[in-house]
């Protein structure tokens, strides 16, 4: 007899699983999707339908088992209203147990200091309790969320009464034995993997704390006076009680709740353990359980078809997960389509590894649609899904700020600057060394760069220091900066070892003998760094002492010169903003990259010089490019601008440079913009980026659905001496990774013009592309002239000046908008934002 299994088509909105299990004239159901998918969602059918459509006939459905893997509201979903409306019944239950899931076990009755909050108040707390974030510029969203958050304890409640009075046999796990349950379904070969009990009260513990401490917060707030709800719960969900499950949120503690059940013998094993954090528990003292529940759970397999954990993000499952839980098995993801992180990005990266070898092994609901699959009792597998094919690793595309969880993470400073460690001498090879005469910043002396051309160990996993890379050739003749222009006197620092490697042994010194040649001094070597930048920036800095120079001109990406991790906020800025009860924070914790400290002369934290970046994207042709740039003629006045539908003060900006005017993003689309729209000399992008993707920039409709309105198609084949200053969050980043996330382990791994926008314009001869390492914030309110508004406005004005650099246009712009915070927003969180667009913009191309 065939088992099947039927992952749900769970409709467009984020997260969701519903899995229907059929056995002969037996069913399960598992999970109910979201709070209204007994309704249909447009094209979308409702859950009863597809079961109708599975089973062949319409409701009441007969369920023989009945599971609520754990007590979020996308798991929930609409089992209270089925389950009432008499559109299920079933002879038994598996559930979360009530008490545990929202805190209630301990002994003094289950009474939560939330239940004493004033209604609006107990709506922000249940809130804070999902997983799920709405769209926070949602107001009617955010109501419906706040709603459906209180409502869900009494339905759930509710249903378990209903279920109990018609005679369903319920087994709340971790309460009730479950030893005639798993008996009743021996056919099923049903195993009730966990988790344990400790395992259990450990969550419940960390949701009862977590629902206390929001409480106090809320209650603070509400002392105060009246508090309008969805306001309240704006500010909290992407402030002090931010990140979907967090750490100061109980989300994580009732996804590590999961029920984690397998079916069928061996070989021919299911796996659904809905959303267990197996990878990244995050709960205190939940290690070790943890770690017996994933052996459990190995041991029992492999298996066949396995449901990916927490809609296959990060903390739900890795390389070794999927290896552990059955290395050749059908891998499944359940959630939907509007959801900006799930699948993960790391999650879908190593999925289309594996199907390098494992081809046709993943399948998705927010692809696929309603995915079915039945193994008979030789073990055979048939699959079959509503649309799409096999192994589609695209990503579900990023909001802008603010439209869903906001990830917060611990403050990350820099050591203090020390001084440098000698270098360790270096054996040399007799004749197999490269002299190079580089000029250093003081004028009167000259030093001779011996570098090494011996590899640095045998079997070393790199090529040799200064060979030409097969698929990176060097570009051939001579480099005239900036096509020959005359610069001030610059001082460009680079390691030309570490640029060597990324480019080629000729195009590194290619790029130092087109820097000489037009006069600018170089800083050749620079100390070697296991993490941050604090010994470089005492290098440049003590030679910057010895010349006046106009300016720093960094050559090489981040692996050549580490980027400076900048904490945005001033110290005390921080602790205010640490200590009240409301304050805001933001996806980089107003912490990002920054080469700015490179132009402090004085150690004091501010630069008094312009500074810029020639990233070289491990790509010869890409630094030649960005080095050869040449300036576009003083009376070139074309532009091109696109914005945001959402964004109209762009236009205003806009409007001093081209009377046109920008286009907008809606209905447009990438293809409505003519690559040789973008040749035009200044070039403005106000659109939403994405942290994790560079290779697009999106913008929204009047719904606001988000749609792709810049990618890499937008791009012409030259656009030589162009400017380009964009308000895109991450736009101009160069590393993959936050600042926040990934500088005190190591230094960041580059990007190159495939995966950049920011790159690929360089590539193309842009002179400077002006943008962002962090997420941008943009006025709303009218006259604009707030947040990223002043910036825009100032740099735009600079430029206009003749014979103004770019370089030196963010520079005077930075500093104007610098002494005018803040910019008629004066609370705490307006402040802070204001700080962190001051240091956040930057300069990558030549720039000058």
């Amino acid at each position: 007899m065939k088992t099947e299994f039927h992952f749900l088509d769970v409709g467009p909105n984020k997260f969701g699983d519903c899995v229907l299990c059929r056995r002969g004239d037996e069913m399960i159901l598992i999970d109910g999707g979201h709070p209204g998918d007994q309704n249909a969602r447009g094209a979308r059918r409702s859950l009863p339908d597809q079961i109708a459509g599975i089973i062949g006939m319409q409701p009441p459905f007969a369920l023989k088992l009945l599971v609520v893997t754990h007590a979020h509201l996308d798991h929930v979903g609409c089992l209270p209203t089925l389950v009432k409306n008499g559109v299920i019944k079933a002879e038994w239950a598996l559930v979360a147990d009530e008490k545990l899931s929202w805190g209630r076990h301990h002994a003094h009755d289950g009474v939560l200091d939330s239940d004493a909050l004033p209604l609006d108040g107990k709506r922000v707390a249940a809130a804070l309790r999902e997983d799920a974030v709405p769209d926070l510029r949602n107001a009617d969203e955010v109501r419906a969320f706040l709603d459906a958050a209180l409502g869900l304890e009494p339905a759930y409640k509710g249903m378990l009464t209903t279920l109990e009075e018609a005679g369903t046999k319920i087994v709340r796990h971790g309460r009730n034995a479950p030893t005639a349950l798993v008996k009743a379904f021996a056919p099923w070969n049903l195993k009730i993997l966990g988790p344990t009990k400790t395992h259990l009260v450990r969550c419940a513990d960390a949701i009862a704390k977590s629902m206390m401490d929001a409480a106090s917060l809320i209650q603070g707030v509400f002392m105060d006076g009246a508090v309008d709800a969805v306001a309240l719960y704006r500010q909290l969900a992407a402030g002090p009680l931010s990140d979907s499950g967090g750490k100061n949120r109980p989300g994580q503690a009732l996804n590590n709740q999961s029920l984690t059940l397998a079916f069928g013998k061996a070989g021919r094993r299911v796996l659904l353990a809905g959303d267990m954090q197996f990878i990244e528990p995050d709960i205190e003292g939940l290690d070790t359980p943890m770690s017996a529940l994933r052996k459990k759970a190995k041991d029992h397999g492999a298996y066949r078809v396995v449901k990916t954990c927490h809609h296959s993000s990060h903390n739900g499952l890795d390389a070794a997960w999927i290896t552990d839980m059955g290395d050749d098995a059908l891998v499944i993801h359940s959630g939907g389509e509007n959801d900006a992180t799930h699948p993960a990005l790391t999650s879908l990266k190593l999925l289309r590894e594996r199907a390098k070898t494992r081809p046709k092994k993943w399948l998705r609901n927010d692809r696929n649609g309603l995915i079915s699959c039945a193994l008979d009792a030789a073990g055979g597998l048939e699959v079959a899904f509503e649309r799409g094919d096999f192994d589609d690793f695209s990503r579900n595309h990023d909001l802008d700020l603010g439209a869903g969880p906001i990830e917060v993470s611990p403050v990350v400073r820099e050591e203090p600057a020390v001084a440098p460690p000698k270098p360790k001498p270096q054996e040399r090879v007799p004749n197999d060394n490269v002299e190079v005469t580089v000029r250093i910043p003081n004028r009167r002396t000259r030093v001779t760069l011996t570098i090494d051309l011996q590899p640095e160990a045998a079997g070393a996993g790199h090529p040799r220091p200064f060979e030409e890379p097969a698929q990176n050739p060097a570009p051939e003749g001579e480099w005239k900066l900036g096509g020959g222009r005359t610069f001030p006197r610059l001082l460009a620092v680079t390691d030309i070892r570490r640029l060597a490697r990324n480019v080629g042994e000729t195009a590194a010194l290619s790029a130092v003998s087109a820097l000489q040649n037009a006069g600018i001094d170089v800083l050749p070597e620079l100390p070697e760094e296991t993490a941050g930048s604090a010994n470089t920036r005492l290098v440049v800095r003590e030679a910057l002492r010895q010349a006046d120079y106009a300016g720093v001109l960094i050559i090489g990406g981040p692996d050549v010169v580490p980027p400076v991790v900048m904490d945005t906020l001033p110290a005390d800025l921080r602790t205010r903003m640490r200590h009240n009860a409301v304050a805001l924070t933001d996806p980089d914790n107003f912490i990002v990259w920054s080469d700015h400290p490179y132009g402090d002369t004085d150690g004091e934290g501010c630069n008094e010089l312009p500074v810029s970046r020639v990233p070289d994207g491990h790509s010869a042709a890409l630094l030649r490019a960005a080095l050869t740039a040449p300036a576009r003629p003083a009376g070139d006045a074309g532009g091109f601008g696109l914005r945001n539908l959402k964004r109209p003060f762009a236009d205003m900006i806009y409007r001093r440079l081209d009377a046109s005017g920008c286009r907008t993003t809606a209905p447009h689309g990438p293809a409505s913009h003519p690559p040789e729209k973008l040749t035009a000399h200044r070039i403005y992008l106000m659109l939403h980026g994405m942290k994790g993707d560079g290779t697009l920039f999106a913008g929204e409709t009047e719904d606001e659905s988000i749609v792709t309105a810049f990618d890499m198609g937008s791009l012409p084949a030259s656009c030589a001496g162009s400017v380009i200053f964009t308000g895109c969050c991450w736009g101009a980043l160069i590393e993959d990774g936050l600042a926040s996330e990934t500088a005190t382990a190591s230094q960041p791994a580059p990007r190159t013009e495939e995966n950049s926008i920011a790159l690929a314009f360089l590539r193309r001869g842009a002179r400077a592309f002006i943008g962002c390492t962090g997420a941008h914030y943009s006025p709303n309110i009218e006259p604009y002239g707030f947040f990223g508004g002043p910036m825009h406005a100032a740099f735009w004005e600079a430029l206009t000046q003749p014979g103004m650099a770019p370089a030196l246009a963010l520079h005077e712009a930075r500093l104007a908008y610098l002494n005018a915070i803040p910019h008629g927003q004066n609370g705490l969180y307006d402040v802070a934002i204001e700080h962190k667009i001051f240091h956040q913009f930057t300069c990558l191309g030549l720039g000058w």
